[in-house]
């Protein structure tokens, strides 16, 4: 029951922020609007009325309770703590949101998602006006606003803001780990990007804005060439997603292990090509008013109309595939279990109710509407506006995801490349590490090769004869070698000096055999071949990159992919980047096989291997 309550008081906290959006004068954020902006949200908080948001959030509670069928002593006993909860929540919300809007003045905010930001670990900054604000006044609205979106969320959601010209902006941080540490950054971050900011009245979200009305809630997306770019490659994470074309896609085979279906990789595909924006807006007001709605949800824009035509076309292939996959698996799960199966009429229902999602053409544009006006129409706008998140906010973390895995497999390569460089220096490549004459270890291959990563002034700071943790090479384990982490690893940022890459210790780099030896094996003593033996690996627990014995063994590499027992392993959702000897760079999914494993980490193990893409 007290989880019931607090499914109510959280409706009613959605409430609140949503019913703040009256849209008006979005032309004050103006001087934030520019090519790289991803996303726009604008919010009006003139016309809030918390009494009457009470009554709507508990009516609707009481609605639910009596559609569940509670008797009467529940529904009075629940109805009355309902009540009591509303009230406390009142009692916090109202003094916060009166001190913003009526003692400061604040009658708008905004939200803005830009690339640039992105790849500077903000998914996007929370921005209030203050032109004509006093600094008292920008002091006590920085309090009131982290103290109001503490309590929606329900933790800390900022660690930092900061006041520049006319703009108080509070980021979200992608990776929220030692805050500290990312403060300073953050702050230097935001103000580099409001003084290189270039505003334009032509970018693809003013464009968005023109379309929409006056409703509570508008909400444009867009997808700026160079994320269209991030986006293609993301959905194809091997060098087949450069230069795809329509006929390319057509040849792909039906069938692609470990990675998405051909009729949905071609649906991401083309969308992330052709949609320019995409625009919304919507009347909470409407939704409980009790008014016929026939409101448009949703507008997508695309160059032309044939690209329109083209794309819901790739939208009813993915329905179609989609019922078809779900009919077939529960058919396969009732036959062994056998039990009696589902009637063909379920599917189709639920064919035809995901099909009334399907846009309208207009031109250029896809236009999604809510059909009807019945209550189940109605209710259906807050699941509809899922429509809206699903093809906004996917896009932000998959560019997000998208830049981090190019990022990964930049650095695996220039790992590699310093490789071949240091053999072409020492007829060799680097020993796993060096030894002393006892033939303890001193220092790791990753020390042995910084010379050849633009890092020789630290190279020649380092004393080579002293075991890699002796006292004074203790000053060097805090040093970030960028290249040795992955951006998507947020493990790598809690300290710094950690390192998330590993050779296969033993195989393709073996410890030096006598003190100070730099000549490890060389390319052609690979007998497997170079392009069929893992030179680097991932590792989801990051270790001191001047470590010499924090390599991966085979044996550790066979316990699998991120595999608890295992040290293999990232934060990247189709599995690891891993890197051969030739330079070549490709994704490994989390169950790939213990043979395969072993035929791509040995280097003389003369398997046959068909190299996982």
């Amino acid at each position: 029951m007290r989880n019931l309550l607090h499914v109510f008081v959280n409706v009613f906290v959605f409430l609140v922020v949503l019913t703040t959006v009256r849209v008006f004068g979005q032309e004050t954020f103006a001087p934030l609007i520019g090519g790289n902006t991803v996303a726009f949200v604008h919010l009006d908080l003139r016309k809030i009325e918390i009494d009457t948001i009470k009554s709507q959030a508990e009516k609707l509670g009481v609605d639910l309770l009596q559609h569940l069928h509670f008797d009467e002593k529940s529904l009075k006993a629940t109805t009355r703590e309902l009540k009591a909860e509303l009230e406390k929540l009142d009692a916090f919300v109202r003094p916060q949101y009166e001190t913003i809007t009526k003692t400061l003045g604040i009658q708008e905010l905004a939200v803005i998602a830009d690339c640039n930001l992105l790849e500077n670990n903000i998914t996007a900054v929370l921005v209030v006006p203050l032109k004509d604000k006093t600094k008292d006044e920008a002091a006590i609205l920085q309090s009131c606003s982290k103290t109001f979106l503490k309590m929606i969320f329900g933790h800390e959601v900022f660690i930092s803001s900061v006041i520049s010209g006319d703009f108080l902006l509070f980021p979200f941080l992608i990776n929220n780990y030692n805050q500290q540490q990312q403060d300073e950054i953050t702050k230097l971050t935001l103000i580099a990007w409001l003084q290189n900011m270039k505003p334009s009245k032509e970018s693809l979200i003013q464009q968005g804005l023109q379309v929409l009305g006056q409703d509570e809630i508008k909400i444009v997306a867009a997808l700026p060439e160079n994320l269209k770019a991030i986006l293609v490659s993301n959905t194809l994470p091997n060098d087949m997603s450069n230069d795809m074309s329509n006929d390319m896609l057509n040849e792909m085979p039906n069938e692609m292990p470990n990675e998405m279906p051909r009729e949905i990789q071609g649906l991401f595909l083309f969308a992330a090509q052709k949609i320019e924006w995409a625009a919304s807006s919507l009347s909470i007001n409407a939704l409980f008013s009790g008014e016929n709605i026939n409101n448009v949800l949703l507008t997508v824009k695309t160059p032309k109309r044939t690209d329109a035509v083209q794309l819901r076309g790739l939208m009813e292939n993915a329905i179609e595939f989609g019922m078809n996959a779900l009919r077939f698996s529960i058919e396969q799960e009732q036959s062994q279990k056998n039990v009696t199966p589902i009637p063909p009429l379920f599917f189709e229902f639920v064919k035809g109710m995901l099909r009334t999602l399907l846009p309208d053409i207009e031109n250029d544009k896809l236009i999604f509407r809510l059909k009807g006006e019945n209550v189940a129409v109605k209710q259906g706008i807050i699941a509809s506006g899922g429509i809206v998140a699903a093809l906004i906010l996917p896009s932000v973390q998959a560019a997000r995801e998208a830049g981090q895995r190019g990022q990964c497999v930049n650095k695996i390569k220039q790992i590699i490349i310093a490789f071949h460089n240091y053999h072409d220096v020492y007829q060799g490549l680097p020993p796993l590490y060096t030894v002393d004459t006892d033939g303890k270890p001193l220092h790791s291959w990753r020390v042995l090769i910084l010379p050849f990563m633009e890092q020789a002034a630290l190279y020649d700071r380092i004393r080579l004869n002293e075991p890699w943790d002796s006292e004074y090479n203790k000053q060097f384990h805090n040093i970030i070698i960028d290249i040795y982490r992955c951006s998507a690893n947020p493990l790598a940022a809690q300290k710094n000096g950690l390192c998330c890459y590993s050779v296969i210790a033993g195989e393709g780099l073996t410890p030096a055999k006598e003190a100070r030896t730099r000549k490890g094996k060389t390319l052609m003593q690979i007998a497997d071949g170079t392009s069929n033996t893992l030179a680097i690996v991932e590792v989801k627990e990051p270790f001191c990159w001047m470590d010499p014995t924090a390599d991966i063994t085979l044996e550790e590499l066979l316990k699998g992919i991120n595999n608890k027992e295992g040290r293999v392993g990232s934060f990247h959702p189709y599995g690891i980047n891993f890197g051969m000897f030739d330079g070549s760079v490709r994704p490994l999914s989390n169950n790939t096989s213990k043979e395969v494993l072993k035929a791509l980490g040995t280097c003389n193990g003369h398997e046959t291997v068909t190299v996982p893409y």
